[in-house]
Formats: C-alpha cells, structure tokens, sequence
C-alpha cells in the first residue's frame, strides 16, 4: 500500500512539471501539406497581428485599418466560400474515412458562418457578410487540407487501472504517448480584393490540445475520434473572425492551454 502511494505521489509531481508543456498548444509550420496547391505563398508570419502563417501583400495598413473601422464610409464587405476538401492531401480511399472528413469539413463550415453571422449582426464591428461581388468586397476562401484521428485505442490502453498503479496517466504518457495521439488537423486561407488580387494567405497545423485536467486525470476528447479536431476548428474560427475585424496593430493571440475535459 505504502509503496502504491508513493508510486502515486511520483506521478503527481511528473504531472505538475509536465502538465504545462504537455497540455499546451502543439503547432508545426513544417507539417502543413506543402504539395496541396493551395499556398501561393507558405511562409511563417511576420506580423505581430496574426498567430498563424501568413503572407501579407504590401499594401497600406490604413486601407485595412478604415475598413475594420468603419471609417470613411468603409465596412469589411466579405463573401465567405463553403468549407472545401479540393486540397486536402492525401485524399482519402477508404469511404468511412471520407465520410468523417466531410463530417469534420461541414462542421468547420458551419461554425465559420455562425461566428461570420454573429460578428455581421454585432454593432461593435464593421463586418459585413454578402454573398454578391462588387466594389470593395473581399473573397475569404478557406480549405482543410489534412487530418489524423484521435489514436482512441491507446488512450483507452493508458488510462487502464494498471497505468494509474504503476504511475498514473499523466506518468504514463509522458513514456508512452506522444502529441500525434490526441491526433492533428490542418487548414488553409486565402483572402482576395475585387479584381480577384490575392491579398493574404494564412493557415496553420494544430495538434490536439489536451485539457490540464485530461493530463491530471481524464479528458474525453481522447476517446472521441475526431473532438480534438473539432476544438481546433473552434479556436481557428475564433481566430480568423478576429483577423477579421481587428487594425493591423492589434494581436491575436492563441490559447496556450485549455482547461476544457469535454
């Protein structure tokens, strides 16, 4: 008995030192499918405005900065594309699998509209979304180029009794598991003006963000297959809204840890 509590002591401690790196944001610029042809332009960011990849064209900041502002007469007129897997590598044979993707792609969709929809009816901002072309509005195109699964059968295995007599979950993954078990998503956007000019590309490649208390003890997004993708997909829609309707001063800032079991 002794010796099993002393076993568990251990493995709080590993978890308290490990939980603030393991629960955190996992980013990987390389990762993103560079074979997609969907980047004119993949490059890591410059700007202290966006937390993604992004490419800027070289146009002046008060141009974007009256639109977001509304100054001028000026809104942020933007049609919003569908969701779509035209560049998602590498593309799926087995049809379950496809049906997940496109599962995962109008769940995306779904939740972009909502947040476009929220800030186009929000008096705070200058968002305007329309579906018709015409001076002054922006085209936002927006792909989802790769996705892995939560490995479900091996977060299972490491939350078994044994793993939490011999040293507790958290102990456990830290031997065991690896960021690519709570599995990956990746996606691309393109921004372009009236003539058609591309204006900005940004996109990113996120792998599942476990919750502090997951790693303490239990997070049922690892026996999901597809819920770590589905917060990423929450923060990414966040984030582009932001992109959106904030001056190119303005940060946006990333979660660094999530505190969300669900």
């Amino acid at each position: 008995m002794f010796r099993k509590l002393v076993s568990c002591l251990m493995a709080l401690a590993l978890a308290a030192g490990v939980v603030g790196v393991s629960s955190c944001s996992h980013a990987d610029f390389e990762k993103i499918p560079k074979t997609s042809g969907f980047f004119r332009h993949l490059q890591k960011s410059s700007y202290a405005s966006t937390p993604m990849v992004a490419y800027w064209d070289d146009m002046d900041d008060n141009v974007w900065d009256d639109r977001v502002h509304g100054r001028n007469g000026k809104c942020q007129a933007v049609i919003l594309k569908p969701v779509t897997l035209d560049y998602f590598t590498p593309r799926p044979n087995d049809a379950a699998l496809a049906r997940h993707i496109e599962n995962l792609r109008d769940y995306f969709n779904k939740e972009l509209v909502k947040e476009f929809q929220r800030l186009h009816n929000d008096p705070g901002t200058h968002l305007v979304l329309t579906d018709k072309p015409g001076k002054g509005v922006y085209t936002l195109e927006i792909a989802m180029l790769s996705v892995k699964s939560t490995n479900v059968l091996k977060n299972a295995a490491m939350q078994a009794p044994g793993f939490f007599v011999t040293g507790g979950s958290a102990a456990a993954s830290v031997v065991l598991g690896s960021k690519d078990d709570t599995g990956y998503i990746s996606f691309g956007a393109r921004l372009f003006d009236e003539h058609g000019k591309l204006i900005c590309e940004t996109g990113d490649f996120e792998y599942g963000m476990q919750s502090i208390i997951g790693r303490l003890g239990f997070d049922t997004k690892d026996f999901r297959p597809y819920a770590y993708q589905r917060q990423t997909i929450g923060f990414w829609v966040e984030e582009i809204g932001k992109l959106m309707t904030t001056d190119s001063q303005t940060p946006v800032t990333k979660p660094k840890v999530s505190f969300n079991p669900f």
